[in-house]
């Protein structure tokens, strides 16, 4: 491949696939140590995160701002500049909060990457950016033109997949198999299990089926972590009814909105903590006026949560009043049993789903008796003996710009869940 023609692939890219495809893998062939993508709310100008030892053992960080285009020194560039700018400071003035080693570590070097030119006077206006001109020397400033020379030295394969070596191929199928035991096994696998699991991975075409059987639901995904969520067994089921969808997702979407508040309301507390250090009258004066501009942040913070409470009250009361009237029929682990099963028929919706060549269907449900309990069994699209059913055309609509969605086996368990609910209220609790 020519330069020219390597220079127009890098151009091409936007800015998540130069960060992914590109950047973290360059920097972990040329050495650098767990590179990750630290691009998010939080991210305090490092859009990535690697380190590296010096000669004496020590640990170095870099942080990396990557962009696309062209970086100018002309004025009518000037707020892309400023915002390069306002990234280059954070990163060298905000420190990183290095959850592996729980503390706070101070950039060593800030690389500001871009897959276009970088144009005479763009680097000079960025350092002039700079409280402190003795800070520039901690910049490093990288083109596409010299992204494609690095690449060629240390990352080859990004252009020819051929010349990938052996070793860091299985240094990579390492990693994931790895990852993926100690994922199965936080999830309660057996040692067997996982065994047996690994072993069909790394030599069968088959991948093993997987399911949600238990009541913990995945919450984060991050390059630092994932992260389960738990609700107790009385509500791990797909419950709808007319106003509430699928409370589980209810649950665990407040629950991660209230972590993620109170960690940035933790962050603003430790700053306020910070300023009760400062004993000169004025700094501290100065300090708590800059920090009140920006404690508006707390009000709104809480008043979402309120917010939320009281929506997530609303939703958790009217779940219990279905659950309670269907306890007081006698009811209770019936209803339970065939909202589960509905659930379980997913992939063999999906399934259908697959093969069926047609724009419009009709799923039908039919109660029957497994192994004495009565369950909900899809019935495809026969109406005979069913008990209830749902009509769905193969493409949802959807609002604004959106385009329209295809339907799958998930959104046809949502709405038989809802059809199910209204056949349990009009047989059994309507008029109670």
């Amino acid at each position: 491949m020519e330069f020219k023609d390597k220079m127009d692939n890098l151009k091409s890219l936007k800015e998540d696939q130069l960060r992914s495809n590109v950047l973290i893998p360059l920097l972990s062939r040329m050495g650098f140590k767990a590179p990750m993508l630290y691009h998010g709310p939080n991210e305090r100008g490092k859009d990535i995160i690697a380190f590296d030892y010096d000669k004496l053992g020590k640990k170095t960080y870099i942080a990396v701002v990557a962009k696309t285009g062209d970086l100018n020194g002309s004025s009518s560039d000037e707020k892309s500049l400023n915002n390069v700018s306002i990234q280059v400071r954070q990163c060298i003035y905000e420190p990183y909060y290095n959850v592996f080693s729980m503390d706070e570590v101070k950039m060593d070097q800030v690389w500001v990457v871009t897959n276009g030119r970088i144009v005479p006077g763009a680097e000079n206006s960025i350092k002039g950016f700079l409280e402190d001109s003795k800070l520039s020397r901690f910049l490093r400033f990288i083109s596409v033109e010299a992204l494609v020379q690095l690449i060629d030295e240390h990352y080859p394969s990004y252009w020819d997949i051929a010349k990938e070596t052996p070793e860091f191929v299985k240094g990579q199928r390492d990693r994931l198999v790895k990852f993926s035991k100690g994922l199965l096994e936080s999830l309660g696998a057996s040692e067997r299990g996982i065994r047996d699991i690994e072993t069909q991975l790394l030599n069968s075409e088959f991948i093993p089926f997987h399911s949600l059987v238990s009541n913990y639901k995945l919450t984060k995904v991050s390059a630092y972590s994932i992260e389960l969520d738990k609700i107790s067994d009385k509500y791990n089921h797909l419950f709808f009814t007319e106003t509430v969808e699928d409370f589980r997702d209810i649950h665990f979407s407040f629950r991660k909105i209230l972590a993620k508040h109170l960690l940035r309301m933790e962050e603003e507390l430790k700053n306020y903590a910070e300023l009760l250090k400062l004993y000169d009258p004025h700094e501290f004066q100065e300090g708590l006026r800059s920090q009140l501009k920006e404690s508006y942040y707390i009000s709104e913070q809480i008043s979402d949560i309120f917010h939320g409470f009281d929506e997530y009250s609303t939703n958790l009361k009217e779940i219990d009043l279905f659950l309670n009237d269907l306890n007081k029929l006698g009811k209770l682990d019936w209803a339970l049993t065939l909202f589960d099963s509905i659930e379980k028929s997913s992939n063999k919706i999906q399934k259908y789903l697959n093969t069926a060549q047609k724009q419009d269907f009709n799923f039908y449900w039919k109660i029957t008796e497994v192994e004495g309990k009565e369950i909900a069994e899809f019935n495809y699209e026969n109406e005979e003996n069913s008990s209830f059913g749902v009509k769905m055309e193969r493409q949802m609509p959807s609002y604004g710009r959106s385009a329209n969605k295809e339907i799958n086996g998930k959104s046809v368990i949502a709405e038989s869940s809802f059809e199910l609910y209204k056949y349990i209220d009009s047989t059994l609790l309507t008029g109670k």
